[in-house]
């Protein structure tokens, strides 16, 4: 009776340690996965804040070179803009995979901030046109004609006599008014800036028209630029439009989207 009474204790007391061994086997197991999801987690929101981080700076700095295109076209800048548009699209990518927030409000936010990328880069496209456009009108329709206006007056005015001089010397003046004045428009197109223009052209065709020294044909020249001065207008309208009011609206919701992201993210 004694010694089954020792076994019987003895194989409680293993059955015991068994079950705390089994017991401690599984807490730990437990505790490894939790510190592993945890780790998973913690891991997960350092990307995502990079990649939030990343985003808002790459917007700013294509802003910034949206802007410098329009102070100042050229290669470099549209190269640089179209970089950081690819590494945005890039950063809004890595989000979009990489998230565990699955609320209708965030992944609103990230699909409307990837229309938005492409409204902007869709937009910018059509500024570089449009000023392209604006520039060879310049170049063939305004810029040459009225240098070879210029050379054939100038012509003139040295084999005139002293009283004709003052004649074509008063046209050169206004030819040379007239071109500060295109390029002033083609760099600040506002609405006093293409007064100017259309002022200039007025007092050119009157001083060619109104001398009886000066051929009738000059004065065909003038007809050529206010028409080529009115499909200016038409493209510089649409430029303004795309620069004003629809890159700049993109703009502001581009930044304000980045923003309410950055501020789910912070809360996750």
């Amino acid at each position: 009776m004694i010694i089954n009474s020792i076994k019987s204790k003895i194989i409680l007391a293993l059955c015991s340690l068994i079950g705390l061994l089994l017991l401690q086997s599984y807490l730990f197991n437990y505790s490894q996965t939790f510190l592993l999801k945890l780790q998973k987690l913690q891991h997960n929101a350092l990307i995502q804040s990079e990649a939030v981080n990343n985003l808002e700076n790459d917007i700013i700095s294509l802003q910034g070179h949206a802007v410098s295109f329009i102070d100042n076209a050229n290669e470099n800048t549209i190269t640089k803009f179209n970089f950081y548009s690819n590494k945005a699209n890039l950063d809004l990518k890595q989000l979009k995979e990489n998230t565990l927030n699955d609320t209708p409000e965030y992944k609103n936010s990230l699909i409307r901030l990837g229309e938005y990328l492409n409204n902007y880069q869709d937009t910018f496209d059509q500024v570089v046109v449009n000023r392209q456009k604006r520039e060879h009108l310049y170049t063939t329709q305004f810029k040459q004609p009225i240098d070879d206006l210029q050379v054939k007056i100038s012509d003139l005015e040295e084999s005139s006599n002293n009283d004709n001089k003052v004649i074509f010397n008063d046209v050169l003046l206004t030819i040379s008014n007239l071109k500060h004045a295109i390029i002033s428009y083609l760099y600040k197109p506002n609405f006093d800036e293409a007064q100017n223009v259309k002022q200039n052209l007025n007092h050119l065709h009157k001083k060619l028209t109104s001398n009886s020294v000066i051929d009738e044909s000059y004065s065909n020249k003038t007809v050529s630029l206010k028409q080529a001065y009115n499909q200016l207008v038409l493209l510089t309208r649409n430029y303004t439009f795309s620069v004003n009011v629809v890159l700049t609206g993109t703009e502001n919701e581009l930044l304000y989207l980045t923003n309410e992201i950055k501020n789910i993210e912070k809360m996750n």
